[in-house]
């Protein structure tokens, strides 16, 4: 068994601002520190999300199942991701009611999830 080795917070650092399946996975950590982020079908997402900002994907539709990480990873994630390599960027995210608008907005712009992405 090997273990893995300890990074210094700046390639921590380096690796968020590189890496949009290892925001996912800080903020998910962030946001909910006593639940265990188990990557699975999450890394085809974050696949479609980075297609997107890379622009060889326009527009992205997730039809899963409740309580599989969809608002998390598309609506808090990856807005914060994009904003904090291009502030100026336009972002839709549409939900299905005003107050889960308002709460996922709040996060996704709050200095938690952005904090480390700045490039």
């Amino acid at each position: 068994m090997t273990t893995a080795e300890p990074h210094s917070l700046s390639e921590y650092e380096a690796l968020l601002r590189a890496d949009f399946a290892s925001v996912a996975q800080h903020c998910f950590h962030e946001l909910n520190p006593c639940t265990l982020f188990a990557a699975s079908w999450q890394e085809i997402i974050v696949a479609q999300l980075e297609a997107a900002r890379a622009g060889r994907s326009r527009r992205v539709i997730i039809n899963m199942a409740p309580r599989h990480l969809k608002s998390h990873l598309a609506s808090v994630c990856f807005p914060a991701w994009c904003l904090g390599h291009d502030p100026s960027a336009q972002i839709l995210c549409a939900t299905p009611g005003f107050q889960r608008s308002r709460s996922v907005a709040s996060i996704a712009r709050g200095p938690g999830p952005r904090r480390q992405i700045v490039a």
